[in-house]
């Protein structure tokens, strides 16, 4: 308390508020439970610009914390996002940041590894992993 938000940590907010944000599609009351005890305090720049990079880019200031360097990312990015995410429902602009594609998933919220269905994202995601690493490996070989 009592200095800039982009200078300390910070802790989470209200049970109401991480609830209706972040685990809003979490409906097992104990794993739930079990989520909200994984949260500990966040960067207070990775916040700050996460609400306020509008402000940043409005008054040209310096790279924010969450600057990416575009030109160094050489291998395929996919992001994932549920549709009713209402913590962060930006998927398809982070995807659009580091040159990958986005993926949103219909009906999902926030934590979906801990969501009803997560087995079928983690069996999507490998088969992009598998297929991307294909893709790439077949690009990289000599013809002949």
């Amino acid at each position: 308390p009592g200095r800039l938000i982009w200078k300390r940590p910070v802790q989470h907010v209200s049970r109401w508020e991480r609830r209706f944000g972040f685990f809003n599609r979490l409906v097992d009351p104990e794993v739930r439970d079990k989520a909200e005890a994984l949260l500990g305090p966040e960067s207070g720049a990775a916040i700050a610009d996460l609400l306020w990079w509008p402000i940043g880019r409005m008054f040209s200031c310096s790279r924010s914390q969450g600057y990416i360097e575009r030109d160094l990312i050489t291998q395929p990015v996919i992001v994932y996002g549920g549709t009713r995410d209402r913590a962060t429902p930006y998927t398809r602009r982070t995807a659009r940041l580091v040159n990958g594609e986005s993926h949103r998933l219909q009906g999902r919220g926030h934590w979906l590894l801990g969501e009803e269905g997560w087995q079928e994202l983690a069996d999507e995601a490998a088969a992009w992993a598998l297929r991307t690493a294909d893709a790439v490996h077949s690009e990289s070989e000599p013809r002949s």
